[in-house]
């Protein structure tokens, strides 16, 4: 890596007008970013630094050579994006500038970072960004009202959730800064040009409709500070000929892909009638083919949506059966997202390595069954269990006390933990046996970290007319005559060892 020759670290790049304060002897936006930025980057890197803007610059865009050659020996430069900004003759030239300056200098990129970083302080129509940044990702400092459409500039003196977004997305960018800053040995104590860093994996976190932008970029924020690699590290084309080709070669370096699922469709590009939410996820499925490769899609719970294709996407997910073949659906909080995606790639390596085995030294590979029956078979299944255990099964049975939501809570467990559902039906009717097929359809939601791999249905006595005709694609269907035979569950067992 070619060392640059600078006397800055950064340079902040805004037009006067985006500093003009909206209240009379206050300070304007830039400059009270530029505060806080230089203290948050002097704080994460140990040591004073200098983050520069000129103070001076005047609304005619007067041309000064000698703030031009300063910009030239920066290191970084942040552009805060505006309608003013691009239209500026004086700020594109800062652009241009600084980018002919870091092509001398081994380029505008290290390894897969940019030099440049974009605040977008209100929103640019994307053809409207200087050609030389527009594969730059942005930092947007806005949040638009699901309900208006209207566009909020992120302050940090309005208070709220305005002020929390303001600070997450400035800690952000002083993080990425320091790290670039890293990189090109401008950190305490100096790295090493030759260096590389520390990666412990590479992950595809899909782009996402806007609903969802602070949960996809709270996943980014957790998995770069567990020192995971995250992509596509650039805007996304919006022409299908040129994104399929991004997006295949980003998750051909990755061993996880994330997809948050929001209640928009998203945007569609040209060239395709399906959104960049969509096609993201078929070209994950494509390539979980692959192999060592896993995909993790993710539902807010509760998530309602008007628009209707998105309505048929999520249904076309909680339906699809490549989710229990290969994929976890979660429609749980966040938190569990994230403790799924941390637990996803810490045994990612072994099961790339092995081709699926168990890790070496584990001597037994015990199956959990969830034995579901309703409390007034619950003397009746005692055999069922015992020969299930017997066979080397570790047996859960419903709890039947509590309170509702601890009973609700203990089978949602016990499904998510479950290796094989064997549902003993004896004394319920028709319509209880119709709501365990439906909890056990919905395990794919509750945060499972493998398929489910055996279902069967054991009717037990006393038996009817219904039960002796009873016929579903969702499980085997074992029919217990009289006296209980261990004979009737070869089938099941034979599933669960597949």
């Amino acid at each position: 890596m070619t060392k640059v020759r600078n006397d800055d670290d950064i340079f902040i790049s805004y037009a006067h007008l985006d500093n003009q304060p909206l209240v009379k002897d206050s300070e304007g936006w830039v400059s009270q970013f530029h505060h806080s930025l230089s203290v948050r980057v002097a704080q994460l890197l140990g040591k004073e630094s200098s983050v520069w803007r000129d103070p001076k610059i005047q609304g005619n865009d007067f041309f000064d050579e000698t703030i031009i050659e300063r910009i030239r020996r920066v290191a970084l430069l942040v552009s805060i994006f505006t309608p003013r900004y691009v239209r500026s003759e004086w700020c594109t030239k800062e652009v241009q500038e600084f980018c002919q300056a870091a092509e001398k200098s081994g380029g505008l990129r290290v390894q897969d970072k940019t030099k440049i970083f974009k605040v977008l302080k209100t929103p640019v129509p994307f053809e409207e960004h200087p050609e030389q940044v527009r594969d730059c990702l942005g930092y947007e400092f806005f949040r638009t009202d699901p309900h208006s459409g209207r566009v909020r500039e992120l302050s940090h003196e309005l208070g709220g959730d305005t002020e929390r977004e303001y600070w997450v997305k400035l800690d952000d960018l002083a993080q990425d800064l320091c790290q670039l800053l890293t990189l090109l040995g401008k950190s305490s104590p100096p790295a090493s040009p030759a260096s590389e860093p520390r990666v412990n994996g590479t992950v595809f976190v899909a782009d996402c409709s806007y609903d969802v932008r602070d949960q996809r970029d709270e996943i980014k924020r957790n998995l770069a500070g567990h020192e995971y690699r995250v992509l596509p590290n650039r805007p996304l084309p919006l022409n299908v000929d040129e994104l399929l080709p991004l997006l295949e070669a980003s998750l051909d370096e990755c061993e996880l892909s994330v997809h948050v699922i929001g209640k928009s469709y998203g945007i569609v590009p040209e060239g395709t009638d399906r959104s960049i939410i969509e096609i993201q996820n078929d070209l994950a499925i494509e390539r979980e083919k692959k192999g060592d490769f896993c995909r993790i899609v993710w539902i807010p719970p509760g998530l309602e949506t008007d628009d209707e294709r998105q309505r048929r996407f999520i249904e076309s997910l909680r339906s699809d059966p490549r989710i229990q073949e290969g994929a976890d659906l979660l429609e749980t909080p966040l938190e569990d997202l994230k403790t799924q995606v941390h637990k996803t790639l810490t045994r990612a390596p072994a099961r790339g390595s092995n081709g699926g085995s168990r890790e070496p030294g584990e001597a037994v590979d015990i199956k959990n069954v969830y034995l579901m029956c309703d409390s007034r078979d619950s003397s009746r299944v005692a055999q069922v269990a015992d020969y299930l255990f017997d066979q080397g099964c570790e047996v859960i049975l419903p709890a039947f006390q509590g309170d509702e939501a601890a009973v609700r809570a203990d089978n949602e467990e016990n499904l998510r933990q479950a290796d094989g559902v064997l549902i003993y039906y004896g004394s319920p009717s028709e319509l209880w046996l119709r709501s365990k097929l439906r909890e056990r359809r919905k395990s794919a939601g509750l945060g499972r970290t493998k398929p489910i791999r055996a279902t069967a249905i054991l009717v037990a006595p006393p038996n009817n007319e219904r039960e002796t005709w009873l016929r579903t694609h969702d499980a085997r269907v074992l029919r217990q005559s009289s006296e209980f035979s261990t004979e009737l569950l070869d089938p099941f067992l034979a599933d669960l060892q597949t």
